[in-house]
């Protein structure tokens, strides 16, 4: 556990290189709000598991229950920055949540996306030393390639404006983090 620990304190920095403090920053798929803690009053959350919503609501922390792959309970254009950590491959449907995503966020607005990266080096290897405990999980539903990725993201008028591989080394790494920028409503 110890380097996944690493592998988010990485992605907290990033995250906060890019979130302003007096920016209005949503997380989707907030989990117990580690990262809502760390981006102060201007943050909130929302998470579809009721029980992560209470105890984050119980630490002091704005948070709301709601299934981002379906229409969020927040005006258009509200946010300056959107996150989700560790947050698409779980969802059936992405391109739902992506499109909602790019609703709440103010024109130009600041997307972070981290998954789980899947190169062509590091994919080989899954294959050859751990293919059932790795993709038979029971979490992940979709696994993203950088390409896909960004594919997808372009196709909801998000351009990546930086890319970061996290944890291990490139081209094994553990998360891929694309900061991206909205580029139409």
């Amino acid at each position: 556990m110890t380097h996944y620990k690493e592998v988010f304190k990485e992605i907290d920095s990033i995250i906060m290189k890019y979130c302003l403090p007096e920016q209005f920053t949503l997380d989707c798929g907030c989990n117990l709000g580690r990262t809502l803690q760390k981006l102060g009053k201007n943050a909130c959350g929302i998470d579809i598991a009721k029980d992560k919503v209470e105890l984050c609501r119980k630490a002091g922390l704005t948070v709301i229950k709601a299934d981002v792959e379906s229409e969020l309970p927040m005006q258009s254009g509200e946010f300056d920055n959107v996150l989700a950590i560790d947050l698409l491959e779980h969802l059936r449907d992405a391109d739902s949540a992506i499109d909602e995503i790019n609703r709440v966020l103010k024109p130009r607005g600041k997307f972070i996306v981290s998954v789980p990266y899947h190169s062509f080096l590091k994919s080989l290897l899954v294959l050859m030393l751990n293919f059932d405990e790795h993709f038979n999980n029971g979490e992940h539903v979709r696994f993203f390639t950088e390409k896909a990725l960004t594919h997808m993201l372009n196709e909801h008028s998000f351009s990546v404006l930086k890319k970061h591989y996290v944890g291990r080394f490139y081209p094994i790494s553990n998360n891929l983090v694309l900061v991206c920028r909205k580029v139409k409503p």
